[in-house]
């Protein structure tokens, strides 16, 4: 007979390839969190689930973001020689300071505030041509027909691609697998088969921005050729590489967040209900959503440069941690009732974004996208129901989303 320390145990393997993981990761969470939280995985890597322990990696000196590592880990020496692997080796995100603070000031200045407000009415025109495509037939795949475009559209816009020019991105062909930055290998026809979209695409962008230099015009990518000027490090490889990047997370993680917010809000009537009676609750509603079922579970891969005390752990000199941000959000010490959506939560701030220095250059421009998806669909549709099917997940775990999400009216 199995005991129960044993088949809790047995529960607490951290397996991201098992369909039990991906449908929801949550329960495993949950008792790591509470009985080993700072896990030490078969993958190599420390896996934190501790919301205070989740902050202090993330923010601490002393461990650093380390992107080979991580790759050598995976696919061995020779997946540093990838193609796709150099191109996302570029990425801020997998720099450390001063690299880093130099990149992030570009990408700062690129992505200003007064062009955040800019991109209110695009975000409401492009929510009212989807759903306009779609207002006859009394339903929708919420997933195909409005996240996916939506989050295309508007990094399209961000990066001032013309508009004759965006269908490339809208359709799902060019997009790479997600499962490039899972913390487990993707097999060799996936990759091969990614690294030829992204040849596909830095192409693109390598004409685009000879355009632009040409001819620069109000947007990211003019902004980036411009700055080069000030910064001879900032070389066209790297530009391009941070122009996929924003079209990578401004994509894919912004349609996955959009995504399993719209099927959380819409798989509680009683929480629906509260925001529909209170519509100046939607900035709340936000963020709760957000934390709730965050479409980025992890962080990157982050290296001990010495010993390090994370709660009551002792991390060695070396070694490699996954902090889990899907994990933090839902850390009872941190949040009252944690497992229950509540769009009235006191201040439901989340760790989705990151913190510190690495805090996500693009999360105004991805709460504004949600806000807009939602307030479109509750004032052009406001009978929208979703169907009575199980929800199909992606089969990544670090970008957690929707294959599809069916619904109507």
């Amino acid at each position: 007979m199995q005991t129960a320390s044993a088949r809790t145990t047995e529960s607490m393997v951290f397996d991201p390839l098992s369909k039990r993981f991906k449908d929801n990761p949550y329960p495993v969470l949950r008792l790591l969190r509470e009985h080993d939280p700072i896990h030490r995985s078969g993958y190599g890597l420390l896996i934190a689930t501790r919301y205070d322990d989740v902050l202090q990696i993330i923010k601490d000196k002393r461990f650093k973001r380390d992107f080979d590592a991580g790759t050598i880990s995976m696919y061995g020496e020779a997946g540093l020689q990838d193609y796709s692997t150099q191109v996302i080796r570029h990425w801020i995100v997998n720099h450390n300071p001063p690299e880093h603070t130099r990149l992030r000031k570009h990408m700062v200045r690129a992505i200003s505030s007064a062009r955040m407000l800019r991109m209110e009415q695009p975000i409401r025109r492009f929510c009212d041509v989807l759903i306009d495509r779609v207002a006859q037939s009394q339903q929708i795949d919420l997933v195909a027909d409005y996240t996916f475009p939506l989050t295309a559209l508007v990094i399209c816009e961000m990066l001032g691609i013309p508009e004759g020019e965006r269908s490339m991105f809208v359709e799902n062909s060019i997009v790479p697998d997600p499962g490039l930055l899972d913390i487990v290998p993707v097999n060799p026809a996936t990759m091969a088969s990614a690294t030829k979209k992204i040849r596909v695409i830095i192409q693109y962008f390598e004409e685009l921005c000879e355009r632009k230099r040409k001819a620069p015009t109000d947007d990211f990518t003019s902004d980036l050729v411009r700055f080069q000027a000030d910064d001879p490090e900032l070389t066209l490889d790297c530009i391009t590489a941070h122009m996929f990047f924003m079209f990578f997370a401004g994509h894919q993680s912004t349609q996955n967040l959009i995504s399993n917010a719209l099927y959380a809000l819409y798989s509680h009537p009683d929480q629906l209900q509260v925001l529909r009676a209170n519509p100046a609750l939607i900035d709340n509603a936000v963020e709760e959503l957000i934390r709730f079922d965050t479409s980025v579970q992890t962080a990157h891969v982050h290296y001990a440069m010495e010993d390090v005390l994370v709660g009551e752990t002792m991390i060695r000199q070396g070694e490699l941690v996954l902090p889990l941000f899907g994990a933090a959000n839902r850390d009872p010490v941190r949040y009252q009732n944690p497992e229950i959506l509540d769009l009235q939560r006191p201040a439901p701030t989340h760790l989705t974004f990151g913190g510190g220095a690495h805090y996500c250059i693009g999360a105004r421009l991805a709460t504004m996208e949600l806000k807009g998806a939602i307030e479109a669909l509750e004032r052009r549709l406001p009978t929208l129901r979703l169907r009575r099917t199980p929800p199909n997940w992606l089969s990544t775990y670090t970008l957690r989303g929707l294959k599809t999400l069916p619904a109507e009216w």
